[in-house]
């Protein structure tokens, strides 16, 4: 929940929502006669293609995006550290850009969040270094936020549970910058790019 916050429905599956006007492509299914009257896929935009496709699917064809758990869509994870983490950069980035030029579905508080905290922790750290009372209230937050993250990473196994802490505090850290980057830039990069960093492919994948 620290992670995905408003949008953790789509990792743990409960029931169905009748609809949703944002979901990652990997998991959709689109019907063929709605991508062709829209023209089907951005590919100006990667990632973030799908974001657009659903705003084209929701606002432009006044059409219906339902969320189902139960149908099954394989596809592999990146590990943590470096996959993960550009992975959540890349969309982070467009997620920041889409907030100006798509609004409607990506301008939220949700996605905001990272990116105060991020700004949260380099004010407060000047501000701390103005009075004491500043620095003591300061690391108070800041202790307050490990020990939430921490107990939120709660596992059986020692290791993965600190892999879990770390990996949560550094995407949030990552998501928040990427974002603010992303809101600030004055448009995003066109040109074709592989998709994956080449650590992330396999050997005859």
């Amino acid at each position: 929940p620290l992670v995905s916050g408003n949008y953790r429905y789509r990792y743990l599956g409960d029931r169905v929502r009748a609809r949703v006007d944002d979901f990652p492509s990997c998991n959709l299914f689109a019907r063929t006669d709605v991508l062709r009257a829209i023209g089907g896929y951005r590919t100006d935009f990667w990632p973030g293609e799908d974001t657009i496709l659903c705003a084209d699917i929701v606002l432009g064809q006044k059409r219906r995006i339902v969320y189902d758990p139960w149908v099954q869509v394989f596809h592999h994870r990146r590990p943590l550290f470096g996959p993960h983490l550009r992975q959540i950069g890349r969309y982070a980035l467009h997620r920041g850009h889409f907030a100006k030029r798509f609004p409607a579905t990506s301008l939220r508080l949700s996605y905001l969040i990272p990116s105060l905290f991020v700004l949260g922790l380099v004010a407060g750290a000047a501000l701390a270094c103005l009075h004491p009372w500043l620095r003591i209230a300061y690391l108070a937050a800041l202790a307050c936020y490990g020990l939430i993250t921490f107990l939120a990473s709660a596992s059986l196994s020692p290791a993965l549970w600190l892999m879990t802490w770390l990996g949560v505090m550094a995407t949030h850290a990552v998501y928040g910058v990427r974002f603010a980057q992303g809101l600030l830039a004055r448009r995003m990069p066109c040109e074709v790019a592989a998709f994956d960093h080449p650590s992330e492919t396999r050997a005859g994948g």
